[in-house]
């Protein structure tokens, strides 16, 4: 297994991470679905991959309640792993249910570690830009969840390059904690914003990245190529 460093930190991750997600609100979850979690975890731990990519919303708080229990089954030092989450859109419904205000990022990580069944985790991601919440309640919202130990480094999700260059000025005025890092879509399909919006913040801040959909949910695959008939 190959390992990198995140951005301008000292964490080390694997290259691949291990990043189910279940989408599945409302719908029934099949009972073999904890089991098959527990397996292809302890398989991809066994092979190197140390680095965890969940959610709050993956299949409305499931997965995240599915990690807990795998993790604490293989019996896995904590610092074995490397462990994210992201907040947004919380598993509970409610007009602040979701967005990135202090009550949001707050109340919605204590439910996520409450899931796991974890101290902290490693790093916690505002996913997807809140409009309706000032740029300086995300930031120091997060600032508190890292000096209280409920994560280790902060990062976000889908933002542009202005957007994460201004939290990061922002926080560096207010001497609060900056995002280290960025997780958006990146595959063959989609490759401009990597490729070319995101090019000062690896040149000018040594921003790290994770990122999600590597094979376009499958369509890069050919899963969803028709099935070829007899002749082609």
């Amino acid at each position: 297994m190959e390992y990198r460093k995140l951005g301008n930190t000292g964490l080390t991750v694997s290259a691949i991470a291990f990043g189910p997600q279940m989408h599945m609100f409302g719908a029934q979850v099949p009972p073999e679905t904890e089991e098959l979690t527990y397996k292809t975890l302890k398989r991809a731990f066994e092979l190197g991959v140390n680095y965890i990519d969940v959610a709050e919303f993956y299949g409305a708080g499931l997965l995240e309640t599915y990690i807990g229990h795998a993790l604490k089954k293989m019996g896995t030092h904590r610092e074995n792993f490397v462990i994210s989450t992201k907040i947004f859109m919380g598993p509970v419904g409610g007009v602040n249910s979701y967005g990135c205000s202090r009550k949001r990022l707050s109340g919605g990580l204590k439910e996520s570690l409450k899931r796991l069944q974890l101290d902290y985790v490693n790093i916690v991601f505002a996913s997807r830009y809140d409009y309706g919440t000032s740029l300086e309640e995300v930031c120091r919202t997060m600032d508190h969840l890292v000096k209280t130990e409920k994560t280790l480094y902060w990062g976000t999700s889908e933002r542009s390059a202005q957007q994460i260059i201004s939290a990061i000025q922002l926080c560096e005025e207010l001497n609060l904690e900056k995002p280290v890092c960025e997780q958006s879509q990146y595959n063959m399909l989609h490759r401009a914003r990597f490729e070319g919006d995101y090019a000062e913040l690896f040149e000018k801040y040594k921003h790290g990245t994770t990122i999600w959909s590597p094979l376009a949910a499958g369509l890069l695959t050919g899963k969803y190529l028709d099935e070829p008939t007899l002749g082609d």
